[in-house]
């Protein structure tokens, strides 16, 4: 093929593709999130606040919890990321998927005479996914109804106090809209 053709097929197929960009650009919806989840499962228990925005359907926050154990007080800051499917349609039920890293310290204090002065567990990774369920929506606020499961591995001080954990999530969540 001549040399001029193949320059006209690719100024065809630039400007397709500048076209089909542009019609692609979506508004992102942007704004904050906060929540509170409680973990059941059959070893151990855990409530969860966290704090953080959304973009689209992503969200960061930073994440606080605290542990149910018999031993010592454990507590947990980490960060925690979360999907969303069809965060901003009117549909009723969205999926959603998320994970969280966390570093597992002790709440005792000194004076605490119940708590070891470490806990058993040093970290914790989680992944869960279920569904979230609109409940309310205000002027520039609306709240979700969290149902999901979940799968921890938590690492402890040597590799045979490891554990890993299955159970499931209620939560109610509270973002800008």
């Amino acid at each position: 093929m001549p040399r001029h053709i193949h320059a006209c097929v690719a100024a065809v197929l630039l400007v397709l593709a500048a076209g089909t960009a542009g019609a692609q650009e979506v508004r992102r919806h942007r704004g904050f999130e906060t929540g509170l989840d409680v973990y059941s499962s059959e070893r151990t228990g855990e409530v969860a606040f966290y704090a953080g925005g959304f973009e689209g359907n992503s969200m960061l926050a930073i994440r606080f919890s605290g542990r149910d154990e018999t031993d010592s007080i454990p507590c947990s800051v980490g960060a925690m990321y979360e999907f969303v499917g069809f965060r901003h349609a009117a549909t009723r039920v969205k999926p959603m998927a998320g994970a969280s890293f966390n570093r597992i310290f002790s709440c005792a204090s000194d004076s605490d005479v119940i708590a070891r002065p470490s806990p058993s567990l040093q970290s914790a990774a989680t992944v869960s996914g279920g569904v979230r369920v609109p409940i309310f929506t205000g002027g520039g606020i609306g709240g979700s109804l969290k149902l999901a499961g979940y799968v921890e591995r938590a690492r402890g001080h040597v590799s045979s106090a490891d554990t890993t954990s299955k159970g499931f999530v209620v939560g109610v969540v509270f973002h800008g809209r």
